[in-house]
């Protein structure tokens, strides 16, 4: 699904990443407190 959006391929097909490969760790770590932080809201919201 996401390869239609150059998401796997990068950036016109040069094979690029968006991001320097050493911001890396700190994108997955900054995407995975999002992410927590988003369930919890939701959980939150729909069991009290």
């Amino acid at each position: 699904m996401l390869h239609g959006t150059g998401a796997v391929t990068g950036a016109g097909g040069t094979g690029a990443l968006s991001i320097p490969a050493d911001a890396g760790p700190a994108t997955a770590a900054r995407a995975r407190a999002e992410y927590l932080a988003g369930l919890r809201e939701v959980l939150r919201e729909h069991l009290g």
